[in-house]
């Protein structure tokens, strides 16, 4: 990695992000900002600008229009919400800058940003769902523990990070809740976990956790063949391999899950808010775009209400 020069435009990034540590934000978000603003200092330093004061309002701009025609490996064009994430960030760091007094004016203010595309996620069918739980080899100890991965992603809707980071004493099977550690936002909270879910956590643990782990002083709760706790990107390989087996080419395997039972659940009754609580959502808006996907009770209230919802009788 290249070394940042003091008073450069990438060492006053990296206090940024220093900051960022000092005020306890997540390892995740910490990570993000980095990369994306290393990035952005790169992208500069090809056109010979290396100091932050020297950034303005046009270059900024220029950076604006090279996302929209960047293009990833497959040829797709960066998302909107990627190439809005990107300036976005680039605009907090300026923000930062400025209120330290290390540049005089923040150059990415008040820039015109592209209207959001608000596109529907898409859920898996309760067909879905039982193709995917039927692909773990039930006989292996990696067989046991993908079905209890899956079964518990199910039931709470938990985010792959806060699963990754469970530990053995965060489930109390007696009340049926499982205790999520310092999820987004360093937020604890308490979810309910389902019988079925904790009826093949007992099975991982007595029969798969034991051979998977056997000399290993590690208390977190899902293990890899090594013993080791399951990595991020490890399972999301994984589950999506399970998909594949499955038949399913729906995107996002562990978010999948996620949304899945925000709109099941949706569906058959249950409060916006208190869906919103088991997510750890902060805001009602973002829970309430399952509102949009639910529309299993909207149909049955069209085929009962509408007077056209019904077929006429035949003569």
């Amino acid at each position: 990695m290249q070394i940042a020069i003091p008073g450069s435009l990438q060492n006053l990034m990296l206090r940024h992000v220093e900051d960022l540590e000092r005020r306890n934000y997540t390892a995740d978000t910490i990570k993000n900002r980095r990369v994306i603003l290393l990035r952005f200092a790169r992208w500069l330093d090809e056109r010979a600008v290396t100091d932050a004061a020297a950034v303005t309002r046009a270059m900024v701009e220029r950076y604006q229009r090279w996302l929209f025609h960047q293009r990833k490996k497959d040829g797709k064009p960066l998302s909107v919400r990627t190439q809005t994430e990107r300036v976005k960030l680039v605009q907090l760091f300026f923000a930062w800058a400025t209120k330290k007094r290390l540049v005089p004016a923040n150059p990415a203010s008040d820039l015109d940003f592209p209207r959001p595309i608000k596109s529907l996620p898409e859920i898996l069918t309760t067909a879905d769902i039982a193709a995917i739980f039927a692909v773990p080899d039930l006989s292996t100890p990696l067989g046991l523990r993908d079905r209890s991965i899956l079964e518990m992603f199910y039931s709470t809707g938990m985010r792959r990070m806060e699963l990754v980071n469970l530990h053995v004493h965060d489930i109390d099977r007696d009340k049926g809740i499982v205790r999520i550690n310092q999820g987004k936002g360093r937020k604890d909270r308490l979810v309910p976990v389902g019988e079925i879910a904790l009826y093949w956590l007992a099975r991982y643990e007595d029969e798969a956790r034991p051979i998977l782990g056997p000399m290993v002083d590690e208390t977190r709760l899902y293990l890899n063949a090594s013993g080791l706790p399951v990595g991020r990107d490890n399972l999301s390989i994984r589950l999506r391999r399970i998909f594949q087996a499955a038949g399913i080419k729906k995107a996002g395997a562990c978010h999948l899950f996620r949304h899945t039972m925000a709109t099941h659940l949706l569906e058959a009754g249950c409060d916006v808010r208190v869906i919103q609580e088991m997510l750890g959502h902060s805001k009602l808006e973002t829970t309430a775009l399952y509102t949009h996907v639910g529309i299993a009770h909207l149909k049955k209230a069209h085929d009962a209400y509408h007077p056209a919802g019904k077929r006429p009788e035949t003569a």
